[in-house]
C-alpha cells in the first residue's frame, strides 16, 4: 500500500512525458535488489576502496568521542581546542553518526555505512520522484539514471571518502519527491522540516538551494515559488536554531571563525584577521573587496568544470543528445535536458564563485545533469540518426562511469590484502598500551581512536596547547608518498621535546606506519 501511494497521481505535460513500460512493483524491488548488492560490495570493500583521510576523521571524531563517552568534541578540528563543544558549519551528520556508532560500532566499514545507506535511499527517492513526475518514463532509462549517479566521480567520492555529503543529496533528493505530493499539507510539512535542516547539514548548501530555485523557476514558474516559501522559511529557523544553540555552548565566536575560514579559505587576497574576525566585519570585508575575492575565485574555474572526468563526459554526452534532437527538430530548451545542461554550466560557476567547487561537490552539477540525460534518452530512439547518435552517447555514458565507481573498484580487488585495514589495527593493537597519550596521523585513526583516550591530530597542531604537547608520549606517523614527510613538516620542533624511531614498523603499499616514543629526561 505504501509503494502504490507513493507511486500514484503521476503527471503528465510539456516538462513530464512519456509512458511506462514494466509494473512499479516489481521494477521497485529489482531497484532493492540492485541496491542491496550495492551496499553489500562496497561495505565489503570499504578500507581497500577509499584510505581514510583528513575529511574523514574531522567530520567523524566529534560523533566518535560522543560515542566514546568524551563529549560532542574533536581533537582534529583546526578552529577549537577539544574542551570545547565542537563549532562545525555541518553539524548534522555528527549528530546522526552518534546513534548509529551506538548501534553499529566505530569501525571503517560500519561508520562508512551510514554514508552507503544515505546515498541508496537517495537514490530510491529520485527514483520514486522521477517516476512520479514521468520525467524518466522507461524502466531502462530510470536504471539507467541509477547506474550514471552511482558510478560518476563526484558521487561515488562522496559515498566512498566518509564526507558528510551524502546527507545533502538526500535532503535535496527529499525535496523533489515532496515536490510531487498532491496534498498541500504534507508537502509543506517536509518543505519546511527538509529546509530546517539543510543549514545544520551544511551552510554551503543555502546558496545551492538558492541556485536550483532561480533555475527551475523559468522551466516551472509559481510551484518554484510556493515550493521556496516553505523551504526558505526552514532554512532560516535552521539557521537561527544552528546559531542559538551555538551560542548556548559559548562557542559561537569560533562556529563564525570556522564559517569564515571555510568561506574565504584559500584565496591569497584575504589576511588572516579577516577569516578570524566576527560576522560583520568578516561582511564588510567581503563586500569592500567583492572584486579581487571573486577575480581570485574565477582563477579556479579550469578546476570547477576538468576536474571531474565524469562530469566532463556526461556534458558532452548530452550536448550529443541536445544536437540529435536539435537536428530532428525536437530539443526545447524548457526540458529535463535543457534545464540540465544549464545546471551543468550554471553551478559550478556560481558556487565556485560563492564558495569554491571543489570534487566532493561534484554531485551539485552532476545529478540534474543525468537526470536531464535520462530523461532524453526515449526522445531520440526513433530518430533516423538512431544508429550512430545512440552509439556515440552510449560510448559517452558508459565512458562517463569509469573514472567513478569502476575506477575505485578494480585497485581495490587487485590490491585486497595490502588494503585490509585489520592489519593496521593489529599493528596499533600490538604497539600502542591503552594507557598512551598519541600524536597520530590520519590513517590508523579507526584503529588508534579505540585503543587510546587521547589521540591528538596533525590538523589540530596550530591549536595544540604547550600542555597537551607536554603529555604526548607516542607519534604515530605515516610516510607516504601522497603524505608528507614528517621531517618536511618539522613536526618533532613544533611538538618539543627529544623523539626516537622504534623498531615498530607496518610496510604495505597502502600502509608505511612508524611508531615514535619520547626520550627519558
Amino acid at each position: 500500500m505504501v509503494l502504490e501511494s507513493i507511486l500514484s497521481n503521476r503527471k503528465k505535460g510539456a516538462f513530464y512525458r512519456g509512458i511506462n513500460t514494466i509494473t512499479a512493483r516489481h521494477e521497485f524491488g529489482l531497484l532493492a535488489l540492485i541496491l542491496v548488492g550495492f551496499l553489500g560490495v562496497i561495505t565489503m570493500l570499504s578500507a581497500q576502496l577509499w584510505p581514510v583521510w583528513m575529511d574523514e576523521v574531522l567530520l567523524t571524531d566529534p560523533a566518535a568521542n560522543l560515542f566514546l563517552g568524551n563529549g560532542f568534541t574533536s581533537s582534529a578540528w583546526y578552529y577549537q581546542t577539544r574542551d570545547e563543544v565542537w563549532a562545525c558549519n555541518a553539524p548534522l551528520y555528527a549528530l546522526l553518526l552518534f546513534p548509529w556508532l551506538k548501534v553499529f560500532g566505530l569501525q571503517v566499514a560500519t561508520t562508512r555505512l551510514l554514508n552507503y545507506v544515505l546515498i541508496s535511499l537517495s537514490m530510491v527517492l529520485i527514483w520514486c520522484a522521477v517516476y512520479r513526475l514521468n520525467l524518466v518514463s522507461t524502466t531502462r532509462d530510470r536504471f539507467i539514471l541509477i547506474a550514471l549517479i552511482l558510478c560518476s566521480y563526484g558521487v561515488s567520492f562522496t559515498y566512498l571518502s566518509g564526507r558528510y555529503d551524502c546527507l545533502a543529496i538526500a535532503l535535496f533528493s527529499g525535496l523533489m519527491l515532496a515536490y510531487t505530493f498532491p496534498s498541500s499539507l504534507p508537502r509543506t510539512a517536509v518543505f519546511l522540516g527538509i529546509g530546517f535542516l539543510i543549514p545544520l547539514a551544511g551552510f554551503h548548501l543555502l546558496p545551492y538551494g538558492v541556485i536550483l530555485a532561480a533555475l527551475l523557476f523559468p522551466f516551472l514558474g509559481k510551484p518554484v515559488l510556493k515550493a521556496g516559501i516553505p523551504i526558505g522559511v526552514g532554512m532560516v529557523l535552521g539557521l537561527g536554531a544552528t546559531v542559538f544553540l551555538y551560542a548556548q555552548q559559548g562557542v559561537l565566536d569560533t562556529f563564525i571563525e570556522t564559517l569564515g575560514g571555510h568561506t574565504l579559505g584559500g584565496l591569497d587576497v584575504v589576511p588572516d584577521s579577516a577569516k578570524d574576525a566576527g560576522v560583520g566585519q568578516k561582511m564588510m570585508f567581503a563586500l569592500t573587496n567583492l572584486g579581487p575575492i571573486l577575480v581570485s575565485r574565477f582563477a579556479g574555474i579550469g578546476e570547477w568544470y576538468f576536474q571531474d572526468g565524469s562530469f566532463v563526459l556526461l556534458m558532452a554526452g548530452a550536448i550529443a543528445l541536445a544536437s540529435i534532437q536539435r537536428i530532428n527538430q525536437t530539443f526545447y530548451w524548457r526540458s529535463p535536458l535543457g534545464f540540465g545542461l544549464l545546471a551543468g554550466v550554471v553551478v559550478p560557476l556560481l558556487m565556485g564563485l560563492v564558495r569554491n567547487y571543489p570534487k566532493y561537490y561534484g554531485w551539485m552539477g552532476i545529478i540534474p545533469l543525468v537526470i536531464g540525460i535520462s530523461a532524453a534518452l526515449v526522445g531520440v530512439r526513433g530518430s533516423a540518426l538512431k544508429k550512430p547518435g545512440i552509439l556515440w552517447v552510449a560510448v559517452l555514458l558508459i565512458a562517463s562511469s569509469i573514472p567513478g565507481l569502476p575506477n575505485r573498484l578494480v585497485p581495490g580487488l587487485l590490491h585486497w590484502q595490502d588494503r585490509d585495514y585489520q592489519r593496521v589495527e593489529q599493528f596499533v593493537q600490538a604497539n600502542i598500551a591503552a594507557d598512551e597519550v598519541v600524536y597520530s596521523d590520519f590513517a590508523p585513526y579507526y584503529a588508534i581512536r579505540k585503543r587510546v583516550d587521547t589521540v591528538l591530530f596533525p590538523s589540530y597542531l596550530d591549536v595544540m596547547s604547550d600542555e597537551d604537547k607536554q603529555q604526548l608520549t607516542t607519534l604515530l606517523l605515516e610516510l607516504t608518498q601522497e603524505h608528507k614527510n614528517y621531517q618536511d613538516i618539522n613536526l618533532f620542533e613544533q611538538i618539543g621535546g627529544g623523539w626516537y624511531e622504534t623498531n615498530a614498523r607496518l610496510d604495505t603499499s597502502q600502509f608505511q606506519l612508524r611508531i615514535f616514543k619520547r626520550k627519558a629526561a
